[in-house]
């Protein structure tokens, strides 16, 4: 049975392999590609996280603004007019805790 000679698949290097499953020439080359697998997978979680955070923040805020919508509309009031009524509430309390 004759040595078999394979790639490295970290540098690229030719070697003899001791074992049918081995792809890397020493640890050290295993070790540095491990390093830069979980360097890739740790960059790809933190951007999911990202996103998700993103989109369960704007789902929360759609959610706002459709309670204050029908809140207005059981007022007969438009959104907008909604707000604006919110605001002089706030505006008459702030202004009697003054006095």
């Amino acid at each position: 049975m004759g040595q078999l000679e394979k790639k490295c698949i970290g540098c690229g290097k030719t070697f003899t392999v001791s074992a049918k499953n081995q792809v890397y020439c020493t640890v050290e080359c295993r070790e540095n590609e491990r390093r830069k697998r979980h360097a890739e997978m740790y960059k790809k979680r933190k951007r999911q996280k990202k996103v998700s955070k993103v989109k369960e923040k704007k789902e929360v805020h759609m959610g706002e603004i459709a309670t204050f919508n029908d809140k207005a509309k059981q007022m007969g009031l438009t959104y907008g007019q909604y707000m604006i009524f919110l605001q002089t509430e706030k505006d008459r309390e702030e202004r009697a805790k003054i006095r």
